[in-house]
């Protein structure tokens, strides 16, 4: 079954279990009882005339079953919601479709269409929430999206069934929020509040700027989408600077990422652009990513061309050949790699892996409860050999006829337990990382590697975290 085919049962199963489905409550003679409602504001300026709604299947189209609001005139939105649409709400996205013709109390009347959203909570909501969805949270989730869409279509459904899932979309969240509030030195509380109500006219200017990339980064999606009817995911997204380009060293500049996925191929660039986003300054990176999924394996062959070193730094190529498989509470990893400067891309599409390859890559992932244990390690190869399957590179043709319980029981001889200190002399490089979580939610994260650095950092539930650095996971101390 193609990836477009889940993709419509997704969406049935998520209109079905969240109140939605075919026609609007005033068709049945028993609509849904209301339950509970959530409340905000929509906020560039204030914005009269916005829709906003609960996108229950992840695709920012507001479609039959999706509760919904316009907002009043000052960005006022409340929306009631049933039973089975208040279990979704904490898990979904917060949509704004902010119309050609909406009226910004700040600006005036909105002339090019564009869209904001507010990321999902991931806890209970209450009536007395209230939920902002502004420029600077469009960037957190904008971040988020792009780094999910290789695993497919989302629903309410699947997010609340699957905890894996769950935990992936908060900490990718929590990752994007380090990076805005490091890129904007902005507080963490700064990016959902109402930056209007409050008078703080920096974040406010912030915002409006953040808007212009937001308004092309819509009408460049939509144009892409018609570009590639095939594809389930496409986006273009225009930002203000890029920690890939050596570590945001351009605050200033502007940036467009693009990328097209399909059910067992993407493609994805990033360019630095002029500030009016008419030409390109220069391509720092382009990648084809070709993926096949079983219910054995999952299997990733990727190219790169990029050069992330600042505006003088040569292009290179990363080849990536990935094999994960899950055995258990086990989740067993091999990664073939390759780095060298090149001219072009075309350069970077090699017919044989096995001549190349130099570096191999492995890790074992084991959940034992609320305890989250990962070893990981990196392999050259001597002589044209690994210590380990030698014969797994290259393997996109023969991948079905290699045992993967053959990883599971290699990966197994490895010290990869994160209090075994066993050394691994073939191995050049290790790590261990631990997280576990307590009964209130807070999560430590230790990690460790053949160095003796210890780093271990604490996260509360609301999101807010301490770092923490020794030698021997015993004392810990300020990190230098």
């Amino acid at each position: 079954m193609t990836v477009r085919s889940w993709v419509c049962i997704g969406v049935c199963l998520a209109l079905s279990a969240c109140g939605g489905g075919g026609g609007s409550d005033s068709d049945s003679t028993n609509p849904p009882a209301v339950k509970s409602s959530i409340q905000g504001k929509a906020i560039d300026g204030y914005i009269k005339g916005a829709t906003v709604y609960l996108d229950l299947n992840f695709n920012k189209r507001l479609d039959a079953g999706e509760p919904s609001s316009v907002t009043t005139e000052l960005g006022d939105y409340r929306m009631e919601l049933t039973g089975a649409q208040e279990q979704c709400a904490e898990y979904v996205p917060l949509v704004v479709d902010v119309p050609v013709g909406a009226v910004d109390l700040d600006t005036g009347v909105v002339e090019q269409a564009y869209q904001m959203v507010l990321p999902p909570k991931f806890t209970p909501i209450s009536n007395d929430d209230l939920l902002h969805v502004t420029p600077l949270t469009t960037v957190l989730w904008s971040d988020v999206e792009k780094q999910l869409a290789s695993d497919g279509a989302l629903t309410c459904q699947s997010v609340m069934a699957d905890q894996l899932k769950r935990e992936k979309i908060a900490f990718e969240l929590r990752e994007s929020t380090n990076r805005v509030i490091k890129h904007y030195n902005i507080s963490e509380k700064k990016l959902y509040a109402d930056y209007i109500a409050s008078g703080d006219a920096e974040t406010a200017t912030l915002a409006m700027e953040i808007v212009r990339g937001l308004q092309a980064s819509f009408g460049e999606t939509e144009v892409l989408k018609k570009q590639h009817p095939d594809a389930f995911y496409a986006y273009v997204d225009y930002h203000i600077g890029d920690n890939r380009d050596l570590d945001n060293a351009y605050p200033n500049a502007w940036y467009r990422e693009q990328g097209v996925y399909w059910d067992d191929r993407a493609v994805t660039q990033l360019a630095k652009v002029s500030s009016d986003f008419t030409q390109v300054i220069r391509q720092l990176a382009y990648s084809e990513r070709h993926f096949r999924k079983t219910a054995s394996y999952k299997y990733v062959n990727e190219y790169s061309f990029e050069s992330k070193g600042g505006d003088d730094s040569p292009y290179a190529c990363g080849v990536q050949e990935a094999i994960e498989h899950v055995a258990g509470n086990k989740l067993y990893e091999l990664s073939n790699l390759v780095n060298f400067q090149a001219n072009s891309f075309e350069e970077c599409v090699i017919d044989n892996l096995v001549d190349v390859v130099t570096q191999r890559h492995v890790a074992v992932e084991a959940t034992n409860g609320d305890v989250k244990s990962t070893g990981e390690f990196i392999y050259d190869r001597q002589a044209g050999s690994f210590p380990f399957l030698n014969d797994w590179i290259d393997v996109a043709d023969t991948i079905d006829t290699l045992n993967m319980a053959d990883l599971g029981s290699a990966l197994e001889q490895l010290p990869y337990g994160f209090e075994d200190q066993t050394i691994e002399p073939d191995a050049r490089f290790w790590a261990k990382t631990q997280v576990t979580t307590d009964t209130t939610g807070v999560k430590t994260e230790v990690r460790y590697n053949e160095l003796g650095h210890y780093v271990k950092t604490v996260t509360q539930v609301d999101g807010t975290y301490t770092t923490e650095c020794g030698t021997d996971g015993v004392i810990w101390g300020t990190c230098s």
